[in-house]
């Protein structure tokens, strides 16, 4: 007799193969100036997300590239409050999954901003991973 295969899978394979949970990313390569290292300047419209009516998000990873000489950080903020920050060094860049992930309400406006040098400019690359669920 033949063993059965136990097939595993985590809850949000469950949720993508049966369709109740949708990948959305907020992707781009942004020009910045810099407002100060404790300043934060938001980068353009396109590196918002606002979770729809009916669903839910959460933000699993982050990766984003500094086309800088200077450290500057990144805020993820949910309507308009600080929730996450990612320090990039110099021309650097990293993929950050997110260990502690926080579920986000419908209507949560969630934005990724910029801190630098007064006066820095430059170009952030970045792709946000967000998992939309179904209500």
């Amino acid at each position: 007799m033949k063993p059965e295969a136990i097939v595993t899978e985590s809850l949000q394979q469950h949720l993508l193969r049966t369709g109740q949970a949708t990948p959305r990313f907020v992707q781009g390569a942004f020009p910045f100036i810099g407002a100060g290292i404790t300043e934060r300047v938001a980068l353009a419209d396109e590196v918002e997300y606002t979770v729809p009516e009916g669903h839910k998000a959460e933000v699993l990873y982050l990766r984003a590239g500094n086309h800088t000489e200077s450290l500057i950080y990144l805020t993820l903020c949910a309507n308009n409050r600080p929730v996450r920050y990612f320090p990039l060094g110099k021309s650097e860049a990293m993929h950050i999954p997110l260990a502690i992930v926080e579920t986000h309400p419908a209507g949560t406006k969630l934005s990724l901003q910029v801190s630098a040098a007064r006066g820095e400019s430059g170009l952030v690359i970045v792709d946000l991973g967000l998992l939309e669920f179904s209500l």
